[in-house]
């Protein structure tokens, strides 16, 4: 255990600063890494997630291409983990699978971001491979920080107040406001949108900085006409969703939507 120490805390300082990591077993690939090199990698990390854990069936949601889609579905797994741990007494072997799990799911979301051959073909393709969807291409930076923030709030329990989770909130925030309204509004699938504008809104407590977002939540909840708290956890727990960490600050933020001005 305390061989891991290391590289968990490097992991977080990582994930923290936008950074590398610079002391786990496998290195992300170098910034002139070709997509072949950056697949291999991540196909090493993939061969890291033990049986317990299945990679399979993934399904596609709206906004996601495969390699996103392959990671969300580790993010769901781990929330089932979260949910079945807190509705029972957990001996310490689990509690070491689970932790083992989430950082090795932080490790991919890490190498995800610095893929920088595989994003750059994400974006604008290439030569034998096509660009992705617009929807895709639109929310994938949003969609990075947001999974982050979970695995930092809703799995590792990080208390909203910590630097890490600070600086996570403000990426967020960041890569919201330099989307274009039509970007935002029409190519941002919108129920994705939701899930990150609520996961964001529950990081983001005690900000000076998010009457932003809350406004923006509050309008996709006109947009949506989400007229009940019930019908919104109806979506967002298809998502990913930890019940004892998520459902009381989220239908609290619900209610405080309701004195923002648009």
């Amino acid at each position: 255990m305390q061989a891991d120490i290391l590289p968990r805390v490097d992991l977080v300082n990582a994930t923290s600063n936008l950074t590398k990591p610079r002391f786990l077993p496998q290195q992300p690939p170098g910034n002139d890494a070709s997509a072949a090199d950056e697949e291999i990698f991540e196909a090493n990390l993939d061969a890291q997630w033990g049986p317990d854990l299945p990679s399979g069936p993934v399904m596609v949601l709206e906004g996601m291409d495969n390699r996103m889609a392959k990671l969300f579905h580790r993010v769901r797994q781990l929330s089932t983990s979260a949910n079945n741990m807190a509705r029972s007494n957990v001996n310490p072997d689990l509690q070491e699978q689970y932790n083992q799990g989430v950082h090795l799911l932080e490790c991919q979301v890490n190498a995800s971001i610095w893929s920088l051959s595989l994003n750059n073909i994400r974006q604008h393709g290439s030569t034998t491979r096509p660009k992705e969807s617009i929807a895709v291409r639109t929310c994938c930076r949003t969609w990075h920080c947001t999974t982050l923030i979970y695995i930092h709030v809703m799995l590792r329990k990080t208390p909203t107040s910590s630097q890490t989770v600070e600086k996570l909130g403000r990426r967020l925030r960041f890569s919201l406001q330099i989307l274009t309204p039509e970007e935002l509004w029409v190519h941002f699938p919108a129920q994705l949108l939701l899930w990150c504008l609520v996961i964001a809104s529950i990081a983001s407590v005690g900000r000076s900085d998010r009457l932003r977002l809350l406004q923006t939540l509050k309008r996709l909840r006109e947009e949506l006409a989400l007229n009940s708290w019930e019908a919104t956890k109806a979506i967002l727990v298809q998502f990913a969703w930890v019940e004892h960490v998520c459902t009381r600050p989220a239908s609290l933020i619900w209610k405080e939507l309701d004195a923002v001005e648009l």
